[in-house]
């Protein structure tokens, strides 16, 4: 028979990695609670105050989404207007329209919503809002807000 020549084991002890305890957290629970952390609002110091605009008569741009508040209450409106502002600057969307109506239907047969509107963009809007405009006539005219997002 014929004799291999084998080394001999080495015996000193190999470290082994320690079994993550139960009470520290995950990556991903540390990374979800980060991201909760994140706010969505623009630093006082470097927000820009919103501006209206007027927009030009060929220029093409694209909407991306839309929000009708006709039938609303004014409270109503501003609730609605607040979340679909907040969501969309959120989600990083660049332009939206919101329309207003022109108060042709109104018990007083004046706007009430867009007088409403357009203080919430200049006011507490102003730190998702870059700049708004009146809509195009196909867009609502004058009963009707482009809204630019600034960017996140």
């Amino acid at each position: 028979m014929r004799q291999l020549k084998v080394k001999p084991v080495d015996k000193t002890p190999q470290l082994t990695p320690e079994a993550q305890s139960l009470s520290a957290p995950s990556d991903e629970a540390l990374f979800l609670e980060a991201m909760a952390s994140l706010s969505t609002e623009a630093p006082k110091s470097e927000q820009e105050p919103t501006t209206r605009v007027k927009l030009a008569k060929k220029r093409a741009f694209e909407i991306n989404e839309i929000l009708d508040l006709h039938g609303k209450t004014k409270d109503e409106a501003i609730h609605a207007l607040t979340r679909f502002v907040i969501d969309a600057f959120a989600n990083g969307v660049p332009s939206v329209i919101v329309v207003t109506g022109k108060g042709k239907h109104a018990a007083s047969g004046q706007a009430t919503l867009k007088p409403v509107v357009e203080r919430w963009i200049t006011q507490k809007g102003a730190r998702f809002i870059k700049a708004y405009a009146e809509a195009p006539r196909a867009m609502g005219g004058a009963g009707a807000f482009v809204i630019y997002l600034r960017s996140n």
